[in-house]
């Protein structure tokens, strides 16, 4: 009986060393590795959003390239417009150009004037650009007509005819009364600052 108490006693020290030291990693663990686990878990859904953002911005400095193109060019086809587009204080210069190239089509200006002006500056907010009619009283043949529009549908600014009137000349045949009604769009003086 002797050894089994002995057998015993050892088994129980066993046991009792075996949960002590299993009680030691308990209070270890709970001391040491929770905190850092609980906090690791806490971090984990910050990490996944940090993660998606770091993507997003990855994906905008790729892009970045294609939208500095982009905007040189926007900024090309802005210059682009305003060549094409005379601004307020070009409307006199325009005239002159008509006029020029009536001239080098032999074609007779009596009279060319802008008309439709007021209110240019009080235009709707966003608006940029402004349609204004401008009126031309001339004389000239049918070929002498056809080149003036030719040359004005080949050149630099955006012009259109909107109406033409062509009467008969009681004093020459050859050369016809004409009025036509162009229109083109200007620059808004506060769309200069686009």
């Amino acid at each position: 009986m002797a050894g089994v108490k002995l057998g015993r006693n050892k088994r129980e020290k066993t046991l009792l060393s075996v949960l002590f030291v299993m009680i030691i990693a308990a209070v270890y663990f709970n001391l040491l590795f929770k905190p850092s686990i609980d906090e690791l878990m806490n971090l984990l859904p910050k990490v996944s959003v940090l993660k998606a953002d770091l993507a997003d911005a990855k994906e905008l400095i790729s892009t970045r390239k294609t939208i500095e193109q982009n905007e040189a060019q926007a900024r090309l086809k802005m210059d682009e417009y305003k060549e094409i587009f005379p601004s307020e204080e070009e409307v006199p210069k325009l005239l002159e150009s008509l006029s020029s190239i009536a001239g080098k089509s032999r074609v007779k200006i009596i009279g060319i004037r802008p008309f439709g002006r007021e209110g240019l500056r009080a235009a709707e907010k966003n608006v940029v650009y402004q349609e204004i009619p401008i009126e031309i009283v001339a004389q000239c043949g049918y070929h002498e007509l056809g080149q003036f529009l030719q040359r004005l549908e080949t050149g630099d600014r955006f012009i259109m005819v909107k109406d033409m009137d062509i009467n008969a000349n009681p004093e020459n045949i050859k050369r016809h009364n004409i009025k036509l009604i162009l229109s083109t769009y200007i620059l808004i003086a506060k769309g200069s600052d686009v």
